[in-house]
């Protein structure tokens, strides 16, 4: 079987006395968090360059990927179809605000608004194989909570004026898309628990 890449250095790492071999398990997962996090945002930075729209890109980035990060929600299985379809949402976004096909502002404020308090209700909803602490949920609800004020407030400046509107748009954006998977985890893991529960 081939070895992935943050095996091979914890391999090494393991071999050169930098680490003990029993944290080799939780140094892997840490570089390929890292690795994924930052082939994620290369490759956002690369689309918006491409698209002509870095700012937005990025402010995508900014309000979904790392709101994600704590608010957590529904996850695809396999990477690669995680990456695919955050990949095809920053493209669709960067699309929309190429083609100036905004919402009227009252309606993307409501979605907008809508998508906070979920987040702020919500948030952390925990995937059934990565299970949180107390601690943990306490740190990442609070996390979230500020990270979604922080948006609104951003979403809500940004709108007033034309030159930054479409960073508005891009942050709300990956709020809302964010929130969406939050519930749809929230909904489907309950779900699962309830299952297995009966069982």
């Amino acid at each position: 079987m081939k070895e992935c890449i943050e095996s091979k250095i914890t391999r090494i790492l393991v071999e050169t006395k930098h680490i003990a071999p029993k944290d080799r398990k939780l140094y892997e997962y840490a570089l390929k968090i890292l690795l994924r996090s930052g082939i994620g945002f290369l490759i956002v930075i690369l689309t918006g360059l491409f698209m002509n729209h870095l700012k937005e890109s990025v402010c995508v980035f900014l309000s979904f990927f790392i709101l994600r990060k704590f608010s957590g929600g529904y996850h695809l299985k396999k990477y690669l179809s995680c990456f695919c379809s955050s990949l095809l949402i920053t493209i669709t976004e960067l699309i929309l605000i190429m083609n100036k096909w905004f919402v009227p502002k009252c309606v993307f404020l409501t979605v907008v608004a809508i998508a906070a308090v979920a987040t702020i209700l919500f948030s952390p909803v925990e995937h059934p194989d990565k299970k949180l602490f107390d601690r943990e949920k306490q740190i990442y609800k609070t996390i979230s909570v500020i990270l979604t004020i922080l948006i609104c407030l951003i979403c809500s400046i940004c709108i007033c004026f034309e030159s930054t509107e479409s960073l508005s748009y891009s942050f709300g954006t990956g709020l809302s898309v964010s929130s969406s998977l939050l519930l749809l985890g929230e909904v489907k893991y309950k779900k699962t628990k309830t299952k297995s529960n009966q069982t």
